[in-house]
């Protein structure tokens, strides 16, 4: 028999549709939350890394669930979209072992679903997740003096307190090039240092300054005209020279 054609001998696929794990909660007051085992919650008890038949759900009259959608595993996300179920459900994917998620954003209730055992060992994240952030940006913005490199060995005052160390908050500060990056967007956020787009700026002074005084070197002696780049600048070389 050729390749192609059809046999009579051929065993025919079954004509059925695989079971969904997950189907959209529409029955909202029978889900209840359910921390099954080997479930790593974070500060506010939301799992970060769920295990086992999890189920959480964020009530409407809750208080705000800092990392909400987000986990502490490697993970990749589907879905999202609004173009099958009922118009004001949201739902998403993610891939470690079936997650999903889904909201009901007109009212804000929201569930978090697992499906699955994990035999392996957390393949953890290189970004710190939500909570952790904020606890390390308290830290930061309270001791704006510290540098990276004192976050990341931690300091003991006095030699009576333990050391404390940014790695302690998440594993991702343990990096210094990273504890450097978050310090500094972080303290930009707060209003604590400006921005390095902003004028004057971190090296930006320097540089207009130096800019200023190599436009204003021909206008000494020399009559020739030369543009000028703004009016605080024609203002100072517009002055007189003593």
């Amino acid at each position: 028999m050729s390749a192609g054609k059809y046999s009579e001998n051929a065993i025919p696929k079954p004509d059925h549709k695989a079971k969904k794990t997950f189907s959209l909660p529409l029955d909202r007051p029978s889900f209840k939350t359910f921390i099954d085992d080997n479930n790593i919650l974070d500060d506010e008890g939301y799992p970060l890394f769920p295990n086992g038949n999890t189920v959480f759900v964020r009530q409407t009259a809750e208080p705000k669930v800092t990392n909400w959608g987000t986990f502490g595993f490697a993970y990749t996300s589907s879905g999202g979209g609004r173009s099958k179920g009922p118009p004001d459900w949201r739902t998403v994917r993610y891939t470690c072992l079936g997650v999903i998620i889904g909201m009901v954003e007109q009212s804000g209730w929201g569930i978090i679903q697992h499906s699955g055992v994990h035999q392996h060992r957390w393949p953890r994240r290189g970004k710190p997740d939500k909570l952790s952030l904020e606890k390390f940006g308290k830290k930061v913005v309270e001791n704006p003096e510290i540098g990276p490199l004192r976050h990341k060995v931690g300091r003991a005052p006095a030699g009576k307190q333990e050391l404390v160390t940014a790695s302690n908050i998440h594993h991702a500060f343990g990096n210094l090039h990273r504890t450097g990056y978050y310090r500094r967007k972080l303290l930009q956020a707060a209003g604590v240092i400006p921005e390095k787009s902003l004028p004057g700026a971190a090296g930006n002074f320097i540089l207009d300054m130096e800019l200023w005084s190599g436009l204003n070197e021909p206008r000494v002696g020399s009559p020739k005209p030369f543009a000028l780049k703004s009016l605080w600048m024609e203002k100072r070389c517009s002055h007189p020279y003593p």
